[in-house]
């Protein structure tokens, strides 16, 4: 790096000053930092030179941040520079008026080199990877160096890792001022953001004999018709994009279903990993850090699940929706268009008797065997794909017909032992009561005498071939069925797929979710839209990009918020359209 001159050029503003050093000092990360350090052994200072502190470093990059500017290590010792004596003694810097000598180039390198060495050293705690080296070498013999870690490094590495992530949710913690807004009923959005460390050269690629990017902590991606490609040997076509970067999920506040934008959509907690398409260990990691920095309430026992909005880069993958559900959340999102939504639900054995099938699961939900044939075709689809008054007439009359063969409900979906005796790890399943609809008086139904009691004008007549005996739902008021690793991956739990209300909820969640994320990047807030001119070492790149959430955090909480939600006017619009009240989701407890 070619160092001219360190001398200050600018003077920093209490109004940008203030607001950094608050930041910090709330969150505790230089505190963090240089205990983790020195162990918690005390920091000797010395008189023969200035002495910088974290608490310095940290607060120069988030002004640079706020700025808009690169927080590189020579400007951010620079920042340190250009603070005034009285600014200085706050950040723990003695008071250092002699700054002319900084105009020589010789001097200014000097002060750099040694300004990098005391900062790399002091970050080596947060590390994970300070054992690999930061040049070009192939994959192949990057894994073999992981591979070759003793137990005592992995374990070093690993312990790195959670205190850099320590470091990174204070610091998003402290730029969330309300931890529970009003009206915020716990809904949250998870995606991920890549920050590219390094272009694609000559040479470079993801096979053993292929070099990857100076950055040992960053990993290879490739973007393809939009979707992120992380499967290896996968065949991809159309490539659009790909880089070395650091992969970055995080979770961020929604407002109650139907009133997003009421609440501000903050970042609350952060993870670290490689790039992916969704990554089912870094959200769960997400929900723990959400939990862990203050942002979750306990949930009464009929307060219903918040919901966690995600996009198909989750649904799709294995253990998604158990790693949810276990911290309290209903998964949200849409199918990928090849999948196949229909199965039989299977029903938990019953002593003596032999076993009956269940509902049908189809499209998320679980409906009465008698609606098969409505069932038959897409029913999820995007509002903008109902173009036409037909089409959205259509739509409501197919829901007006189905929904009420949609199978009460007794309770949430639970996790219990799969079967007697002695617990194993993965002895559990996830299993729900449920309950035949002319029980609940929502058809009419010749297997359930009573329910033929209703006028027909005020519920539809199923119609099914068949005995009682053939299905348990039918035998019994209530079943209870278990879903299947694969069922587990399609049902959902919270509004109906394929309803308006769902239809709504989620495209409202999805563009709360593109609004965040794009105020992280943009050009008129910290501008930190990638990290090619950063150092290889980690540390310093994840405190930028915990800084630059904390701030866009603090700009966002001054935006205004919409007092009402918009779906009161989504269903004045569709009665508009249908000439009368559009189909909604019937209780069903």
């Amino acid at each position: 790096m070619a160092i001219t001159s360190l001398a200050p050029q600018v003077l920093v503003l209490p109004a940008l000053f203030d607001p950094a050093v608050e930041l910090v000092t709330a969150s505790g990360a230089a505190d963090l930092i240089d205990k983790y350090a020195t162990g918690g052994r005390p920091i000797r200072s010395s008189d023969s030179v200035p002495e910088y502190t974290m608490l310095a470093v940290l607060v120069a990059a988030a002004t640079l941040l706020g700025q808009g500017m690169t927080p590189g290590l020579k400007r951010t010792l620079q920042r340190i520079y250009e603070f005034d004596d009285e600014q200085r003694e706050r950040l723990g810097l003695c008071a250092h008026t002699d700054k002319r000598r900084l105009s020589d180039a010789r001097a200014s390198r000097a002060e750099y080199d040694r300004y990098y060495r005391w900062l790399m050293a002091r970050l080596k705690c947060v590390d994970s990877t300070h054992d690999l080296p930061a040049r070009r070498i192939t994959n192949g013999e990057f894994h073999k160096r992981v591979a070759a870690r003793t137990p005592e490094q992995a374990a070093a590495a690993s312990r790195a890792r959670e205190w850099m992530l320590t470091v990174a949710n204070a610091i998003i913690s402290a730029s969330v001022h309300d931890r529970w807004p009003a009206g915020y009923m716990g809904d949250l959005m998870i995606d991920e953001t890549i920050f590219d460390a390094a272009s694609i050269a000559s040479g470079m690629g993801a096979k053993s004999d292929k070099q990857r990017a100076a950055a040992p902590a960053a990993g290879i991606y490739v973007r393809s018709g939009g979707v992120v490609v992380d499967t290896p040997g996968a065949q991809i076509r159309g490539i659009k994009k790909s880089a070395f970067g650091y992969g970055v999920t995080s979770g961020g506040r929604l407002g109650p279903p139907g009133a997003r934008r009421t609440v501000a959509p903050v970042i609350t907690a952060i993870t670290f990993d490689r790039p992916s398409s969704g990554s089912v260990d870094a959200a769960a990691a997400v929900l723990d850090w959400q939990r862990r920095n203050g942002f979750t309430k306990p949930r009464t026992p009929r307060q219903r699940w918040p919901l966690l909005v995600v996009d198909m880069g989750y649904t799709n993958k294995r253990g998604f929706t158990a790693a949810a559900l276990e911290r309290g959340y209903h998964p949200m999102g849409r199918y990928p268009a090849n999948w196949h939504l229909r199965s039989q639900a299977r029903t938990s054995a019953v002593r003596g008797e032999p076993d009956l099938a269940g509902p049908i699961l189809d499209h998320g939900t679980a409906y009465c065997p008698a609606a098969e044939a409505l069932l038959r075709g897409r029913l999820i689809h995007r509002f903008s794909d109902l173009d036409t008054r037909i089409q959205v007439h259509a739509h409501d009359n197919r829901l007006r017909a189905l929904f009420p063969y949609l199978m009460g409900t007794n309770s949430g979906v639970v996790k219990r032992r799969a079967r007697r005796g002695r617990p194993t790890t993965d002895d559990y399943v996830w299993s729900q009561e449920l309950v035949c609809p002319a029980v609940q008086g929502r058809i009419r139904c010749p297997l359930k005498p009573g329910s033929l009691d209703i006028e027909p004008t005020h519920a539809p007549t199923a119609n099914p071939t068949w005995p009682a005996e053939h299905y348990r739902c039918c035998k019994n008021s209530s079943v209870v069925v278990t879903y299947t690793d694969s069922q587990l991956r399609r049902v959902q739990f919270g509004p109906v797929p394929g309803g308006f209300k769902f239809i709504f909820y989620l495209e409202d969640g999805r563009a709360a979710n593109e609004r965040s994320f794009q105020a992280i990047k943009s050009d008129h807030l910290t501008r930190l839209q990638h990290l090619k001119w950063a150092p290889r070492r980690e540390p310093w790149n994840h405190l930028v990009i915990a800084l630059a959430y904390a701030i866009t955090n603090l700009t966002v909480q001054t935006w205004a918020t919409p007092q009402t939600g918009n779906w009161p006017q989504k269903v004045v619009e569709l009665t508009r359209i249908l000439g009368r009240r559009p189909t909604l989701e019937p209780p069903r407890t």
